[in-house]
């Protein structure tokens, strides 16, 4: 951040440190901060490894890619219904609803990274429900049946909690409960300007960063 003063002062002098990938603070150019240099732990080099930089909306903390797919946790407390206007903003985003082991091992995994944060507090808030069959969980996007055996520890039978979540294994609970969140996409890959490969938003890519050149950054 650029001090106040100095910039008034030395207006040309006053230039912002680099960011620093493992600090734990979210600086310019940075999607995300875990306070590591760990790849394959959802914030790669402080890069979302399946989300472009930026497009996964508030809150977003971490993202792993299962397939063609984005599984990213949201550290905002919303209802179901904020969540999923939350994940919405990206394009093709809803709540999570994982239907392979790979997609329950990968929001487990997110669900996990964000209770360790928060003193093994909270759960994230899924896209399923139980309102037509209480006890029988559907995906909300189009009704089919989730493989109960699938989410261990589980509890249903509450006939006022008619959506899920996920804490170890799965948890029905109130549509209205504010909690952490899963969202799911289609994954995105930031664009790496100098890779030589024409990406969205990319006019063109000749392999380097070298302005001049007729393609320049």
């Amino acid at each position: 951040m650029i001090d106040a003063a100095c910039a008034l002062a030395r207006p040309r002098a006053c230039v912002p440190p680099p960011a620093v990938c493992g600090d734990g603070v979210v600086e310019a150019g940075e999607d995300c901060e875990d306070g590591n240099l760990v790849d394959g732990d959802g914030c790669d080099d402080c890069r979302f490894p399946c989300l472009s930089g930026g497009a996964a909306g508030p809150g977003a903390v971490r993202a792993i890619a299962v397939g063609g797919s984005c599984f990213w946790a949201r550290e905002t407390f919303d209802d179901v219904a904020g969540a999923n206007a939350a994940c919405a903003l990206v394009a093709g985003g809803k709540l999570a609803e994982p239907r392979t082991r790979e997609e329950i091992r990968a929001t487990a995994r997110l669900d996990v990274a964000l209770r360790k944060k928060n003193g093994d507090q909270g759960g994230v808030l899924l896209g399923m429900n139980d309102r037509s069959n209480e006890g029988v969980f559907v995906y909300d996007s189009d009704d089919a049946a989730v493989l109960e055996d699938a989410f261990v520890d589980g509890e249903g039978g509450n006939d006022v909690e008619d959506c899920l979540m996920m804490k170890s294994g799965w948890r029905d609970i109130a549509c209205d409960a504010f909690l952490n969140s899963v969202c799911q996409g289609p994954a995105v890959v930031a664009n790496v300007c100098g890779d030589g490969v024409v990406g969205g938003g990319e006019e063109c890519d000749d392999g380097d960063a070298t302005d001049g050149d007729g393609c320049d950054t």
